[in-house]
């Protein structure tokens, strides 16, 4: 029996089998199988194919010309005749790519990512989300031609990556690895300058490292940035850190080495679970500043404020949320949770479930 196809898209589209890689010299084939892998185990329609193989400009007759595709394809694979152990299946709405998830960059990526925000101790995360990075060999699919599968699949992928990203200088800064990641943070501002998160984490590195006016100068560079490219200032993230490094509220610095020795030793483990920030939010600015004074000066040591926010589904409550938490990050530096209280059927959570995620993020 032949070894199992393994595929990668995180990167040029490869096909590797028994250590070597394979390569498909034909566009539409490339075009097709990307399509399926990055939708794997999912049926995906005729009509959607058809419109990621021909960008919009199908010929007549394209379902034949499909057809015709999909067997190329499987004989470029090698698949057998019998049906029901193909990779490639065939159903009334269309095709999709049985698999398991370990053959597929894409999802073992996914995994790691899932386990790494389960990961209560931040060492281990930060190792999770290593391994999982270090999966994308280059730009997503950057050999497959189709400007459909790059509008829709490919910004999907690289946000997916962004926040993985993010989320790793997240938990490095927690460890005290401030100075450890400047240069790589530099990059990363730089392949990706409107990112205010990354911003606002260079700033951070800089600050706990000693280099105040460096984190300072940050800020006025990406002032000119977002001013010079799209009219605006930098988001409440970014303009609070700012403040809060001018009048010192973020607190003395601490040099790595000590916080990464203490970190092991503490009980209480400091960490932002918040989703990525709220690009491009738009309106409901005096609700937002209504929320966020009123979290903000009711919080005493024997008060904790709690805000409800109502309304009918797809109405914004979530990005409103997110949006206020990242603004108020400096406010509450013991750390901000997020615990979703539905599960992904929309099914509501039992209250000890949700208890054991939060007593786990507090290091319980």
């Amino acid at each position: 029996m032949a070894p199992p196809l393994r595929f990668s898209v995180l990167g040029p589209l490869e096909i590797v089998q028994n250590g070597s890689v394979r390569r498909l010299a034909a566009a539409k084939q490339r075009i097709l199988l990307a399509s399926l892998l990055v939708r794997s185990n999912q049926v995906v329609p005729t009509d959607e194919l058809i419109e990621r193989l021909w960008d919009g400009r199908p010929p007549a007759g394209a379902k034949a010309a499909l057809q015709v595709h999909v067997t190329r394809l499987r004989q470029a694979l090698g698949e057998p005749q019998a049906d029901s152990s193909r990779l490639i299946h065939t159903r009334p709405a269309g095709y999709f790519v049985e698999i398991d998830d370990d053959r597929i960059d894409l999802t073992r990526f996914l995994g790691l990512v899932d386990r790494a925000r389960d990961e209560s101790d931040p060492v281990a995360e930060a190792v999770l989300l290593d391994k999982a990075l270090s999966l994308w060999r280059g730009p997503a699919l950057v050999d497959v031609p189709s400007d459909f599968l790059h509008s829709h699949d490919v910004p999907r992928l690289v946000e997916q990556r962004l926040r993985a990203v993010e989320r790793r200088f997240d938990v490095q800064l927690q460890l005290g690895n401030h100075e450890e990641i400047v240069p790589e943070l530099r990059a990363a501002t730089a392949e990706n300058p409107l990112r205010e998160k990354l911003w606002g984490q260079l700033m951070l590195a800089l600050h706990r490292s000693g280099r105040r006016g460096e984190s300072l100068e940050v800020y006025r560079s990406v002032r000119r940035l977002l001013s010079d490219e799209l009219g605006i200032d930098p988001g409440d993230y970014l303009a609070g850190l700012n403040q809060a490094i001018i009048t010192g509220d973020l607190g003395a610095t601490v040099p790595a080495d000590r916080v990464a020795a203490a970190a092991p030793e503490r009980s209480w483990q400091v960490a932002c679970q918040l989703p990525a920030d709220v690009d491009g939010f738009v309106g409901r600015t005096e609700l937002a500043e209504q929320i966020a004074d009123g979290l903000v000066s009711a919080a005493r040591d024997d008060v904790v404020p709690v805000v409800s926010l109502t309304g009918s589904p797809g109405v914004g409550k979530t990005a409103l949320s997110v949006k206020v938490a990242h603004r108020l990050r400096p406010n509450f530096p013991d750390g901000q949770w997020y615990v979703r209280a539905c599960d992904s059927g929309a099914r509501g959570r039992a209250p000890e479930d949700l208890l054991t995620e939060l007593l786990a993020a507090s290091g319980v």
